[in-house]
Formats: structure tokens, sequence, C-alpha cells
């Protein structure tokens, strides 16, 4: 699985979204989506996430931003928050 696919997978997943929000560094994150199925190495994991971590701060839709300012979220937004953290 390719780290974008276990993006989605996670974003799916609460329970892999709340071990990804536990990881303190991106070799936890990465060891932890090894053990879900990742096939890429850390480079490439580290990169991707990076770079969805930077899209997901600065590409929020007004829906995203009145759930932001209501205290909403979706499980796709926390899974992309759970991805990025560790990151």
């Amino acid at each position: 699985m390719t780290t974008q696919e276990f993006v989605k997978k996670m974003e799916k997943d609460e329970e892999l979204c709340q071990k990804m929000r536990g990881c303190e560094k991106p070799e936890e994150a990465y060891e932890l989506a090894k053990t879900a199925g990742i096939t890429d190495d850390l480079d490439v994991f580290t990169k991707v996430m990076k770079q969805l971590n930077e899209r997901a701060s600065q590409e929020l839709s007004d829906e995203e931003l009145e759930n932001v300012a209501g205290g909403s979220s979706s499980s796709s937004d926390a899974g992309k928050a759970a991805a990025a953290a560790a990151i």
C-alpha cells in the first residue's frame, strides 16, 4: 500500500487515527504505517506526509472553516490531521 492509500485508509479508521496522533516522531508514525501494510520507504512516507500537512494547513474550504469555527470535524479531517501530527 502506498502512503496515499494509507492516508485514505486512516481517514476511515478512527482507531488508526488515534494511534497516529500518539506518535511523537516520524519514525514512530512510519512503523505504525508499516504494520498497517505500507510499502513505501521512510523517505517517501515522510515526504508525502509533509506535503499533506502543508496542503492541509493552506487549503481550507469554506465548509472546513465553518467546522473549525463551530468545533466540528469530519473523519477525513481527523485522518489528515493525525497523519500530519507526527511529521
